[in-house]
C-alpha cells in the first residue's frame, strides 16, 4: 500500500462520537451517532441514485481527506465528514446497510483504494500556483459518523429519495424506478406525491416510465438521446408500436413524429375491447412488420369499441358501485376532462358520490380507465355545504400551527401517533387501562366512545412503528384467524370462515392464556388512541397530560426527522417565525428577505445539529 502524501492543511479537532473500531461488533441501531469503519458500511440496492459524477466525487474526497483529524504522529483521530450518514442494520448485524450518505461513501472508497488529486505544491515568480500530483489514501478503518435505524425497505427508499431529490441529484429515470419501488413497498401515488411535494398526475407518469420504458428506451434516455415527453410516449406503448418508436427515437426523430406516428396507426387491433374474432372485421397487416395491426374498417371498429364500452356502462351501473358511468370520446389520447371532473386524491374528505369514467381515442380506439373521479360541480355544491362548518373550524385554530398548510399538520400528527403507538405496544398494562375506561363509557347513556377526548371509532392513517410490527406479528402467528396489518386493522385470510362464532371460538379455545388474550386486546385498542378529528385539530388538554406522563414528547423527537417537504408547508413568513423558535446556538443563519427556497435549504443545513439541541416544531409538540 502506497502511504498517503500528508497536506499542509490545519486539521479539525475530532468529533465526539461513540466510536466502534472493530468490524466484529454486531451493528445496532441506536438514538445516537456512532462512529463505524467504512468496512462495515454497504451499499443498498434500494438506493434509487445510480449515477455518481466522478470529478464531484474526487473533489468531495479530497476535502474529506483535508479536514480529516489527525495527531502529532499523522494516526486519523476523527473523521472528515461534516455530516453524519444513515443506515439501517444488516439483517445479521454484521453490517450497516446505508440509507442516506452513499455519495459520501463513495468519496471515502476512493481513498481507501487511493486516488490521486492536484494540488498546490509551490508557487512561481509571478506568484501563480504550481500544481503537483498528489497520492490520497486512508485504511479500511476509516472512521465514519452513522446513524443507525430500523427501517423497512419502503422508508429505506424513501430516506434516500428526499436526500437525492432534495439536493437535484437525480436523473428522471432514477426518479421514476424510486417512485415504483415505493409503490411496488405498498406506497400508494398520492402518498409519493404527499411525501414528495409533487402533483399524483407526474407520479403516476413517472411509474409508468418506469414500468413501460424497457431496457433500449431507458439507454437513450439516459444518453440523453431523447426526451423524457418522448421516453413517456415508448412507454405507454407496446408490442410493434413500441418497436417502431423506438427506432425512430434511436434515428434522432423527433417527438412531434412520434405522435403522428401513433396517431397514424389508425384503430389499432389492440385496442379493441370487443371480441374481434366475432365482429368478422377485416385486418390489415404492415407489409414490413414495422407497424401494428389495424382494422380495415375503422369506422365499423369505432362503433364496435363504443358498443362494448356502453355494455361495460351498464354493467357497472347495475352493480350500483359508482354514482355514474360516463363515457368521454377524445380526440386524440384518452384523458380526463380536467375543466369538468376532479381525481380521488383531490376530492376533500366525506365526499361519496364518486363516478367511473371511460374515455377512448376516436382515432386510435385506445380505452383508459378513470376510477374514483368526481364532478367539479358536485364537489363545489358539497365544499358549499361544508361552508360554515370549515369557518367554525378555522376560527377555533388559535393554538400552535394555525395558519400552516395541512401537509405539516399531517406530518405532526403522524409523529404523536408513533409516538403513542410505541408506547402502548409495549405498555400493554395502560394499554388496558385505557381499554376499560373506553368500555366504561361506551355503557353511559348519550356518551361517545373516547379515549382522553379522541374518538375510537375511526382513526387518521398512522404508520407502523417496529413495535406494532412486532406485535402485530406476535398475534398473527398466535391466531391465524386474524391478518393485521398498516392498511388494515383487522382483516380475515378467509373471509367465508371469519364469523363472530369462528372468532369466539378461537379465542375461547382452551390452550389460550390470559396474557395472549392481553396481547389482543393491547393491539386493538393501542391502534385506536391518538384520532384527531381532523389533522390540524390539536391534543385535547387530557391527553396533553397523559403524553406528559408516558413521555410522548420526548419520544415525538427521537422520531421526528425535519424534511423539505415539512417545512415547505409552510409560508415564508412562518419560516422566519419557526427559525426565532430555534435554539440560538443550532438557529440558521440566512440573508434577510431571501427566497423560500434559500430559506429552506439554510434550515435543512441545521437539521442534525437541531435534533441534537433536541429541538421540535410546537406543530408537532403534545401541546394543547
Amino acid at each position: 500500500m502506497t502511504a498517503a502524501t500528508p497536506l499542509p492543511f490545519p486539521m479539525p479537532v475530532a468529533p465526539a462520537l461513540r466510536v466502534i473500531t472493530s468490524t466484529a461488533q454486531t451493528v445496532q441501531a441506536g438514538d445516537h451517532i456512532q462512529t463505524l469503519p467504512f468496512s462495515a458500511l454497504r451499499r443498498s440496492a434500494l438506493n434509487p441514485r445510480k449515477a455518481f459524477d466522478a470529478a464531484s466525487l474526487t473533489e468531495l474526497a479530497q476535502n474529506i481527506y483535508e479536514r480529516t483529524a489527525r495527531d502529532e504522529d499523522g494516526h486519523i483521530t476523527g473523521s472528515g465528514l461534516l455530516q453524519n450518514l444513515l443506515a439501517r442494520p444488516t439483517e445479521d448485524g454484521a453490517a450497516a446497510e446505508l440509507a442516506a450518505g452513499e455519495r459520501r461513501y463513495r468519496a471515502i472508497e476512493l481513498l481507501v483504494e487511493g486516488v490521486t488529486v492536484q494540488v498546490q505544491v509551490d508557487t512561481d515568480s509571478n506568484g501563480q500556483p504550481v500544481m503537483g500530483d498528489a497520492f490520497l489514501q486512508v485504511p479500511a478503518t476509516y472512521p465514519v459518523p452513522v446513524l443507525v435505524q430500523v427501517m423497512t425497505d419502503a422508508e429505506l427508499i424513501e430516506v434516500a429519495t428526499t436526500e437525492n431529490t432534495h439536493r437535484d441529484d437525480m436523473s428522471p429515470m432514477e426518479t421514476a424506478d424510486a417512485y415504483m419501488a415505493l409503490k411496488s413497498a405498498g406506497r400508494s401515488e398520492a402518498y409519493i406525491a404527499l411525501r414528495y411535494g409533487a402533483d399524483p398526475r407526474q407520479i403516476r407518469q413517472f411509474i409508468q416510465l418506469a414500468a413501460g420504458l424497457g431496457k433500449e428506451g431507458r439507454k437513450l434516455l439516459d444518453a440523453g438521446a431523447i426526451t423524457v415527453d418522448a421516453a413517456r410516449l415508448i412507454a405507454g406503448e407496446s408490442g410493434e408500436m413500441k418497436k417502431t418508436l423506438l427506432g425512430y427515437a434511436k434515428n434522432g426523430y423527433p417527438l412531434s413524429t412520434l405522435k403522428n406516428l401513433v396517431k397514424g396507426a389508425g384503430f389499432r387491433v389492440d385496442h379493441a375491447i370487443f371480441d374481434v374474432q366475432a365482429s368478422g372485421l377485416n385486418i390489415e397487416l404492415s407489409l414490413l412488420g414495422d407497424m401494428p395491426a389495424k382494422f380495415a374498417n375503422q369506422r365499423a371498429a369505432m362503433t364496435a369499441q363504443i358498443e362494448a364500452l356502453n355494455a361495460r356502462k351498464a354493467s357497472e351501473e347495475s352493480a350500483g358501485t359508482w354514482k355514474e358511468v360516463v363515457l368521454v370520446p377524445c380526440e386524440d389520447e384518452p384523458t380526463l376532462p380536467r375543466s369538468e371532473w376532479i381525481e380521488s386524491w383531490y376530492i376533500p374528505n366525506g365526499f361519496t358520490a364518486r363516478s367511473l369514467v371511460l374515455a377512448y381515442s376516436t382515432v386510435t380506439g385506445k380505452v383508459r380507465e378513470y376510477k374514483d373521479v368526481a364532478r367539479k360541480s358536485d364537489v363545489t355544491e358539497y365544499e358549499k355545504g361544508n361552508k360554515v362548518k370549515n369557518r367554525r373550524t378555522a376560527s377555533a385554530a388559535t393554538s400552535a400551527g394555525a395558519g400552516v398548510r395541512e401537509a405539516a399538520h399531517v406530518i405532526g400528527h403522524k409523529a404523536r401517533c408513533m409516538a403513542l403507538d410505541a408506547y402502548h405496544a409495549a405498555h400493554p398494562k395502560a394499554t388496558l387501562a385505557l381499554a376499560c375506561l373506553t368500555l366504561i363509557q361506551a355503557n353511559q347513556p348519550m356518551m361517545f366512545t373516547k379515549v382522553l377526548g379522541l374518538k375510537t371509532d375511526t382513526r387518521k392513517d398512522s404508520p407502523f412503528v417496529p413495535e406494532t410490527a412486532a406485535l402485530a406479528a406476535q398475534i398473527a402467528q398466535r391466531f391465524p384467524i386474524f391478518t393485521v396489518s398498516e392498511e388494515s386493522i383487522l382483516s380475515a385470510a378467509d373471509r367465508a370462515s371469519f364469523t363472530v362464532d369462528a372468532l369466539y371460538a378461537a379465542l375461547n379455545d382452551e390452550a389460550v392464556t390470559e396474557a395472549e388474550l392481553t396481547l389482543i386486546f393491547a393491539y386493538f385498542t393501542h391502534r385506536s388512541v391518538g384520532d384527531w378529528a381532523t389533522n390540524t385539530a390539536r391534543p385535547s388538554p387530557a391527553l396533553t397530560d397523559y403524553a406528559a406522563k408516558v413521555g410522548a414528547d420526548e419520544e415525538v423527537q427521537r422520531r421526528f426527522i425535519l424534511t423539505p417537504e415539512f417545512l415547505n408547508a409552510y409560508t415564508a413568513a412562518d419560516l422566519n417565525a419557526l427559525v426565532q423558535q430555534m435554539p440560538e446556538q443550532a438557529r440558521p443563519t440566512y440573508k434577510h428577505g431571501c427566497s423560500k427556497k434559500d430559506l429552506v435549504g439554510a434550515i435543512m443545513e441545521k437539521a442534525s445539529a437541531l435534533k441534537a439541541a433536541g429541538w421540535l416544531p410546537e406543530i408537532v409538540k403534545f401541546v394543547a
